[in-house]
């Protein structure tokens, strides 16, 4: 997993400084604060700090990574894993790309759905709520068993999720409808998720 922060000049002691290469790591106790290109406070008793870096590029990298698919409902088979947790706060998931290779030992021209969430899907499909507002519903046919699944979130999934009481979570959900599921039965995943996502804060 890499968090990349957008972040190229800096200045220090009234000096130009540039990173070129290399990794600038901000620690977690860190800020950094700008008074450039920024509003004006108004109002007596008002005071504001303004901040750089709150977005977040998120890159999760699947390995071998399986989701148990055993049967969970007649004739329905489904599951998900977690790949993220978020810090505490109200998240606000910006966008999502993924590129994915699934393989599956389901059957050779297995169809299931697939899609990505901040809810664990538990069931045969990924239609409910929280299980597809990352990346939407995705329908899947195996040939060979393997498959691929690239796609990007839309406007319609850029949720702000509370996380202020409990931290949110990401994860890979897959569901199947056609009764091929079993307590040994998985879809595996190689692949890259970048995750774009705002903390709006915690209270």
């Amino acid at each position: 997993m890499v968090e990349s922060y957008q972040t190229e000049n800096y200045r220090k002691q009234g000096g130009d400084e540039t990173v070129i290469g290399g990794t600038l790591q901000i620690g977690s106790a860190a800020s950094l604060l700008t008074d450039l290109g920024i509003g004006a406070v108004a109002g007596t008793g008002a005071s504001v700090v303004e901040n750089l870096g709150q977005v977040h590029k998120t890159t999760i990298t699947l390995e071998d990574l399986d989701i148990l698919m055993p049967t969970v409902e007649t004739s329905k088979a489904g599951g998900g894993t977690k790949i993220y947790d978020f810090p505490a706060g109200a998240i606000h998931i910006l966008g999502c790309l993924v590129d994915l290779a699934l393989e599956t030992d389901l059957g050779a021209s297995a169809d299931i759905t697939f899609a990505l969430g901040t809810t664990l899907n538990a069931d045969g499909d990924v239609a409910d709520t929280g299980e597809a507002n990352v990346i939407a519903s995705q329908s899947v046919s195996f040939s060979s068993s393997a498959a691929t699944v690239q796609a990007q979130s839309t406007t319609s999934e850029q949720p702000i999720v509370d996380g202020t009481s409990t931290a949110v979570d990401l994860h890979v959900n897959a569901g199947d409808q056609d009764d091929l599921g079993g307590s040994a039965k998985y879809v595996r995943i190689n692949g890259t998720v970048a995750v774009f996502w705002v903390n709006l804060g915690d209270y």
